[in-house]
């Protein structure tokens, strides 16, 4: 049976020394590479890491419940009578360059913040 396939927005921003990427459906969710292709798999990665991680806790925490577990489909919202996606984008690009700079040295990766 083939796992199901769930497809996220990835975010990349251009840096001195590669790239700093965010998944902009999964809060928490950042990654960094030389290159683009390093930073859309370590993205992807990441999420894997983390879908794991919360199913191991959700089984930890249910462990001899009786659960009911279903499948749900969430339509995606489109953004009528708003600027095109690559503008809307740009605050989230900030947002995580300002999250990235504070979780790093003050030597950060990104120049100017």
């Amino acid at each position: 049976m083939d796992k199901p396939v769930i497809a996220f927005t990835a975010v990349s921003l251009k840096a001195p020394h590669g790239y700093i990427g965010f998944v902009e459906e999964l809060p928490g969710v950042t990654s960094e590479g030389r290159t683009l292709d390093e930073t859309r798999d370590n993205l992807q990665r990441m999420a894997a890491v983390v879908f794991d991680e919360e199913r191991a806790q959700s089984a930890a925490l249910l462990e001899g419940k009786d659960v009911t577990r279903e499948s749900f489909l969430v339509p995606v919202p489109q953004l009528a009578g708003h600027a095109p996606a690559c503008a809307l984008a740009l605050p989230a690009i900030e947002i995580a360059v300002r999250r990235r700079q504070s979780m790093r040295k003050p030597d950060a990766l990104i120049a100017g913040g």
